[in-house]
């Protein structure tokens, strides 16, 4: 039985709990298991799940590339250890609270096509980079042609081997997001060090807990709306 935690509509993770993870734990253990990959059953179960369709327009023609909230940490002692299916909207701010939930799958889901572009580009970085410093180094600007590079191969080449549109959406995506990103990052780390609050971004537990959900195939990033009624439903039945 699953139990959910709906923090906010807005930009703040669902956290979709097992009955085990009742109480309120104080802070995240270090060194926790990581998980292994999923089985092919739960491959193929999670790969059924399906994007609604795009919205009329999306809120203020804007694309929220990075979170516009600064205390998630006042949620940290809730959630910490709590493990279960985390399913959010955004972008940065789930790989912040996934550092503390330590969830077993990491579900990003936003009506906006252009966020699940952005988390192709987090995969990147999670795969290239090997500690918290190597991750905030990537989103530099002379590392961005590599990454586009990356990106255009890996998102939308067509049968001739030239990039499509979907593979040049994901490129000016990540073109556009790159240095909002950075920013973002390095302000988030200069902010919870002064709380005294670690995060991904400079734990190393915390930072390889989320690296392994993607190379274990524990993440998915698709086009979902919670008012629709495909992506949610789809997660439900996977």
């Amino acid at each position: 039985m699953l139990r959910t935690i709906l923090l906010c509509l807005f930009a703040m993770p669902v956290l979709a709990t097992s009955a085990r993870a009742q109480g309120t734990p104080s802070g995240a253990a270090p060194g926790a298991a990581l998980p292994g990959p999923l089985t092919d059953a739960q491959t193929a179960a999670f790969a059924q799940i399906e994007a609604d369709p795009p919205p009329p327009e999306i809120v203020r023609n804007s694309h929220y590339w990075i979170s516009n909230e600064y205390r998630h940490d006042l949620f940290k002692a809730r959630i910490a250890d709590l493990g279960g299916v985390h399913i959010g909207v955004g972008t940065d701010q789930n790989y912040l609270m996934a550092g503390w939930s330590k969830p077993e799958m990491l579900i990003l889901m936003d009506f906006d096509t252009y966020i699940p572009r952005i988390h192709r580009a987090y995969r990147i970085a999670f795969e290239q980079s090997a500690t918290p410093e190597a991750f905030l180094a990537f989103w530099d600007e002379d590392k961005a042609k590599s990454t586009m590079a990356r990106l255009a191969n890996d998102f939308g080449a067509d049968k001739g081997g030239d990039v499509g549109k979907e593979g040049k959406r994901t490129v000016r995506s990540f073109k556009t997001a790159r240095p909002l990103i950075k920013k973002r990052l390095e302000r988030t780390l200069r902010k919870y060090r002064k709380r005294g609050v670690a995060t991904f971004l400079d734990d190393a537990d915390q930072y390889a807990y989320i690296k392994n959900l993607w190379a274990t195939g524990r993440v998915i990033a698709i086009r979902g709306d919670l008012t629709a009624q495909k992506t949610m439903q789809g997660i439900a039945k996977a």
